[in-house]
């Protein structure tokens, strides 16, 4: 057989060609995934943000004649824990979109659908986080208004031990 360079070259071309297209189009789902997930976790997360608002809603209708959190604090712990998963999620979500910018695959239209959802999701947590710690606090805020605190204490220990029997 009498081998030709060029038809070697073509064959070659026409081949790492074929290899582009496929990794092309393994990008461009891998970019519509992403953006479909992050979409679906942005409902998500909205649906969560309207709990948080319904609930502060509910604190401040409460009149100020009942506590509103057992004496082990439950609500204030469970919601203390959440911001502690909110800050995690937006820590881990900012590691993805950093990785999404460090991507030298993704560029134009693409990188910035991709890292427009990781800013919308951030930002969504990050209300998250705001609206769970105002919550906290409303909780906290009703309940100490509720708690009558009388007499004179001479330091804050005798201040809190009081509070803790109250």
């Amino acid at each position: 057989m009498n081998c030709n360079p060029a038809v070697l070259g073509d064959r070659i071309r026409t081949y790492s060609e074929a290899v582009e297209a496929v990794t092309h189009l393994d990008i461009l789902r891998a970019v519509d995934m992403t953006v479909d997930n992050l979409v679906r976790e942005q409902r998500m997360l909205r649906g969560y943000l309207r709990l948080a608002e319904d609930a502060l809603d509910f604190v401040h209708s409460c009149d100020a004649d009942m506590a509103l959190d057992d004496d082990d604090d439950t609500a204030v712990k469970l919601l203390e824990g959440a911001e502690g998963d909110i800050a995690a999620m937006h820590a881990d979500f900012e590691r993805r979109m950093q990785a999404a910018l460090d991507d030298d695959r993704l560029n134009g239209d693409h990188e910035e659908a991709v890292v427009n959802e990781y800013r919308e999701t951030l930002d969504l947590l990050e209300r998250m986080h705001a609206m769970t710690t105002k919550l906290r606090w409303a909780i906290m805020e009703h309940d100490a208004d509720v708690d009558e605190v009388t007499g004179e204490f001479d330091n804050a220990e005798d201040l809190i031990a009081h509070l803790r029997r109250a």
